[in-house]
């Protein structure tokens, strides 16, 4: 594609030559991207397989270029074009004419962006919106550089994390969520209270937020409820709970006035609820049976389950053991067996009990999505013989996830007329020989060749690093497959689809053929 030539007047700050550079580049950009970039522009990876402008310019030549802008282009191509630079490249395309430094602001080009903890202060006193950003978490910016940056912005910053290091960090926080809040951000919290004792005043805060739709608290110790005195309306739709350690003050068995406040004041919009706390903990089933609108639910086994039941749109769940071992609770088999909506499902893996009790349910006739927690290691494993068993009972099956290396009976249990609708199977490779010979094991093929529509989603390779460089027995592995190189892409590590048929439409760009 090419654009027409005009004439670009430059500001005061940028010379001709400057301002040629920065249109030679985006028409360049533009060449190949128009037809690529997804409506909701580029994601992470993309931005990130771009060269910066300086370095681009370096490896070109103006004089062997047409001296060409975009200039001629709508603004809504020009946005898509725009998407593909890195965010400092934005900023410096700003300075090429009075048009690029209003585009490059624009709420369009923001709103998918989470922000690196070079750019905060930029991005913040600039940008019209964020997709979000991180305070005080792993390589996020500690919370009194967050508070400064925050102050006095416009920007609508949709998702915010922050984590409480030392006690001085609450009422700092505190300001940063009204700030944000009250230019019409924050619709998505996670607050990690960290060892933080008097948490009391940032939790009046956070509970008073009316914009908020989604919450996720990690709390060090047991949170007391909220003492305001404002009536708050029900507006979250997404609640996540998490506690993983006592206060010493306090019965091991407590459950935390919080969360007993927000379930209690957001019973009537929340939707998702996932809740985790110590295992002498238990999360009466009565108070989520109120959540009339539940459709996902993470919790432990729980014996008052049945209680759910009457929850008419509850249709994913997802399950752990109640002690890291015990075997389900009866109440929680019986819900299970009971069940007759659940469309996806994730189980133990250490108790073969809850499989056997979904697969003679109503919901295994519809339920499309079964996975499993844990890593059950041995492809002997008593839950891989159990699955290979009950398989034909879930006909609608379209994805099936476990952390181990399928099993041999479990791989010929899986055909078109036991599986007619399964399209992903996601398991561990071998981690005792080649993961690469693995696939094309005759066990692997056949099963391949007997589901064509069927994608092997496997770990190929854990450490993702150059074979060359590596002195693993798999990287080298001499053997025919690996000699021969065929997917020697692979070493690039992460998970990989494997399946009979060539790469279609609907296949993902890391689809293989074997």
């Amino acid at each position: 594609m090419r654009c027409t030539e005009e004439t670009v007047t430059p500001t005061k700050r940028i010379d001709k030559k400057a301002t040629e550079h920065n249109c030679v580049l985006a028409c360049h950009f533009e060449e190949f991207a128009i037809a690529r970039v997804p409506a909701c522009g580029p994601g992470p990876t993309q931005l990130a397989a771009f060269p910066l402008c300086s370095e681009l310019l370096r490896e070109s030549s103006i004089d062997r270029m047409d001296r060409v802008t975009l200039l001629g282009l709508p603004d809504d191509a020009l946005l898509r074009v725009l998407a593909y630079l890195p965010l400092r490249e934005l900023f410096v395309c700003r300075q090429v004419c009075r048009r690029f430094r209003s585009l490059c602001l624009h709420p369009d080009l923001w709103r998918y962006v989470w922000l690196p903890q070079s750019l905060v202060r930029a991005a913040l006193s600039l940008a019209p919106c964020l997709a979000g950003f991180v305070g005080c978490l792993g390589d996020g910016l500690p919370m009194k550089e967050v508070a400064a940056a925050v102050a006095g912005t416009a920007c609508v910053v949709d998702d915010l994390r922050l984590t409480l290091v030392e006690q001085e960090d609450v009422p700092l926080a505190e300001d940063v969520i009204r700030q944000l809040a009250a230019v019409g951000g924050v619709r998505i919290l996670y607050l990690h209270t960290g060892c933080t004792t008097r948490t009391a005043s940032i939790i009046e805060v956070v509970y008073s937020l009316d914009n908020l739709q989604e919450l996720v608290i990690e709390a060090g110790a047991p949170l007391p409820a909220a003492c305001n005195n404002v009536k708050v309306r029900s507006h979250l739709t997404r609640l996540e709970y998490v506690r993983k350690t006592h206060a010493p003050a306090i019965p091991a068995d407590t459950l935390d006035p919080f969360f007993l406040q927000l379930v209690a004041t957001h019973a009537s919009t929340l939707e998702h609820v996932y809740v985790d706390f110590p295992f002498e903990v238990v999360v009466p089933m009565s108070l989520l049976a109120g959540i009339r609108g539940l459709r996902q639910l993470t919790c432990s086994l729980n014996e008052g389950m049945p209680q759910l039941l009457s929850l008419p749109d509850l249709v994913s769940v997802d399950f752990w053991s109640c002690d890291g071992g015990d075997l389900a609770p009866p109440g929680a088999l019986d819900f299970l067996r009971q069940s007759s909506q659940l469309r996806t499902a994730r189980l133990p893996d250490d108790d073969t009990a809850a499989l056997v009790a979904l697969s003679e349910s109503r919901s295994a006739g519809v339920l499309t999505s079964l996975s499993f927690r844990g890593a059950c290691v041995d492809d002997d494993a008593p839950l891989l013989t159990s699955l290979a068993a009950v398989l034909p009972r879930f006909p609608s099956l379209a994805e099936l996830q476990m952390f181990a290396e399928p099993s041999a009976d479990l791989l010929r249990a899986i055909s078109p007329t036991s599986a007619p609708h399964l399209t992903r199977l996601t398991v561990l490779a071998p981690s005792d020989r080649c993961r690469h010979a693995w696939l094309h094991e005759p066990g692997i093929q056949d099963l391949l060749r007997r589901n064509s529509s069927l994608h092997l989603c496997v770990q190929f390779s854990l450490h993702g690093g150059d074979p060359k460089d590596c002195d693993c027995s798999w990287c080298l592995c001499k053997c025919g497959w690996c000699s021969w190189g065929c997917h020697s892409d692979l070493y690039s590590g992460g998970f990989r689809k494997f399946a009979s048929h060539a790469r279609g439409a609907g296949c993902s760009v890391n689809c293989y053929q074997v």
